[in-house]
C-alpha cells in the first residue's frame, strides 16, 4: 500500500489529488466519509507492509482517535488530509 502511494505521488505531485485517492481507496462504500472497519483494514495492510504485523485494538483504537479530530466516529477527508501530509513528507524525502 505505500509503495502504490508512492507511486501515485511521483506520477502525480499534486498533493490533494493524491490524497483525494488515498482517501476514496479506503472509504470502500464511498459513503464521503472512512468508518472505523474501513481505516482498520487499511492501517493493518500498512502496518503488515512496514513488517510490524496487525496493530492491536488499543494501537488502532488510539490511532484513529488522532486522525478522528472531531469525534464524530469517522475521518472525512478534510482531517484525512492532515494525517497524510506527514506520510506524503516521509515518502517524498
Amino acid at each position: 500500500m505505500l509503495s502504490e502511494i508512492a507511486a501515485k505521488l511521483a506520477s502525480n505531485p499534486n498533493r490533494e489529488q493524491v490524497a483525494k485517492s488515498v482517501f476514496d481507496s479506503f472509504d470502500t462504500n464511498s459513503s464521503g466519509r472512512i468508518e472505523k472497519s474501513e481505516m482498520k483494514v487499511a492501517m493493518n495492510r500498512i502496518a503488515t507492509e512496514l513488517g510490524g504485523g496487525e496493530l492491536t485494538d488499543e494501537q488502532f483504537e488510539r490511532g484513529y482517535a488522532k486522525m478522528d479530530q472531531n469525534s464524530d466516529g469517522t475521518v472525512d477527508f478534510e482531517e484525512f488530509k492532515v494525517m497524510i501530509s506527514g506520510l506524503f513528507d516521509a515518502l517524498s524525502s
